[in-house]
């Protein structure tokens, strides 16, 4: 089910997993406003991590030591 992001930040509420997938950068989501309303993220990405990214993610993507 494809939803706008309208919906999205509609259906959105405490209880909401939002799973990013393939990116890390806010700037590069459908809906960047919906990554400040959901109290749980996953990040699951490959890509490197530059100076943007997804910072209050509850399952962050891994960056190396």
């Amino acid at each position: 089910m494809l939803l706008t992001s309208a919906q999205a930040l509609e259906c959105a509420g405490p209880n909401t997993v939002l799973v990013v997938v393939d990116v890390n950068r806010p700037s590069l989501t459908e809906c960047p406003e919906l990554l400040k309303s959901d109290k749980s993220i996953v990040v699951l990405d490959h890509h490197r991590a530059g100076t943007e990214t997804i910072e209050n993610a509850t399952l962050p993507m891994w960056k190396p030591m």
